[in-house]
């Protein structure tokens, strides 16, 4: 069973039958980077690389998260916070604490993706 992120990522490379170096030409990190991911020596990419992951590895960036950590993150928020996530984030998509985990996550990506285009 595939349980980390550079297990996941990895998985997800070898099934576009991509070369560690192929991925990391296409997102424009080095072949030291993606194997770091996937030895899970480093364990915390950036957004950015999270998204262009999930491009060519054609994954929704969900598939890189535990789904239950989006809904811990929300639940280790203050419970004004919360309040205002509940209703500017997860309402309007649709969402609530009880659907699967990566819905919640992709809740707020949909949410950062819209306000980011607004900048």
């Amino acid at each position: 069973m595939v349980t980390t992120l550079g297990e996941l990522i990895k998985a997800a490379r070898l099934e576009c039958g991509l070369r560690s170096e192929d991925l990391a030409d296409a997102i424009g990190v080095s072949r030291t980077y993606i194997s770091k991911l996937e030895n899970d020596r480093m364990s915390n990419p950036s957004l950015e690389v999270l998204r262009d992951l999930s491009q060519i590895l054609k994954k929704p960036v969900s598939y890189f998260f535990d789904t239950p950590i989006a809904v811990q993150f929300f639940e280790s928020l203050p419970q004004d916070v919360q309040e205002h996530v509940r209703k500017i984030i997860l309402e309007p998509s649709g969402v609530t604490l009880e659907s699967d985990g990566s819905q919640v996550l992709e809740a707020f990506i949909s949410y950062f993706r819209s306000q980011s285009s607004n900048l």
